[in-house]
C-alpha cells in the first residue's frame, strides 16, 4: 500500500497564461501608507510636551486612517512620561509596551492590519498593558527614540535606573541582579 498520492505532473504546455486580474488583487499585499502616520520632529529644535502630544495624537489619527481599526489606546505623552506612569503610577501600574512603526519595511503593514487590528489583540494589549506608539519612518523621530537615557527629564527622574541599565551594558552586572536591583529601586519610587 503506497501513503504517496499520485500528483499530477505539470503539462508543459508553454502557452499558459496568466491572469493579470489575480496580479492585480494582491498587488498591494505588502504595501503600507504612502504618508508617515507622525510628522517629523527635526532634531535641531526643541521639542515641549505638547508638540509629542500633537504628534503621537496625529499618529493614531492617521493609523485609523489607513487600517481597519485604530489599533489599541495609546498613552498620547512623551516616552518619559509613559515610562514613569508604567513604572509609579500605583493603580495603573503595567508594563510599557513600545510599538515603533516604520513605513518602509514590508512586513509593518501586514502587522498593524492582522496583529494590531485585531480586537482580540486589541483587547489582551489594553488589559495587560500601557501602549506607546513612534513612527521611526523618518530619521529625526527614530534618533529621537533611540537613546531616550540622553532626555534630561528621563536622567533627572530615572538616574538610578540608569545607572544600573549602564552597569549590566558594560558586563559588570549579572543580569539577575539587574532585574533585582531594578525591581527594589521601582518598588521605592512607588512608595
Amino acid at each position: 500500500m503506497s501513503h504517496f498520492q499520485d500528483i499530477e505532473e505539470p503539462n508543459d504546455d508553454s502557452n499558459t497564461e496568466i491572469d493579470d486580474s489575480e496580479l492585480d488583487e494582491n498587488e498591494d499585499v505588502f504595501a503600507g501608507p504612502e504618508k508617515n502616520l507622525m510628522p517629523e520632529l527635526p532634531l535641531e529644535q526643541e521639542v515641549s510636551e505638547n508638540d509629542t502630544r500633537s504628534a503621537i495624537e496625529k499618529f493614531a489619527q492617521n493609523f485609523a486612517q489607513v487600517y481597519p481599526s485604530s489599533g489599541p489606546a495609546l498613552c498620547m505623552g512623551p516616552l518619559d512620561e509613559a515610562m514613569n506612569h508604567s513604572l509609579f503610577d500605583r493603580a495603573e501600574r503595567r508594563p510599557l509596551l513600545l510599538y515603533l512603526h516604520r513605513n518602509n519595511t514590508p512586513s509593518t503593514h501586514l502587522f498593524c492590519k492582522n496583529v494590531l487590528c485585531n480586537s482580540e489583540i486589541i483587547n489582551y494589549i489594553e488589559s495587560n498593558y500601557l501602549v506607546w506608539a513612534w513612527d521611526c519612518t523618518r530619521d529625526a523621530n527614530y534618533q529621537r527614540t533611540s537613546k531616550p537615557r540622553r532626555n534630561p527629564k528621563f536622567v533627572h527622574r530615572n538616574q538610578r535606573i540608569i545607572d544600573l541599565m549602564n552597569r549590566y551594558e558594560e558586563g559588570r552586572l549579572p543580569l539577575t541582579e539587574y532585574f533585582d536591583k531594578i525591581s527594589q529601586t521601582i518598588g521605592k519610587k512607588s512608595q
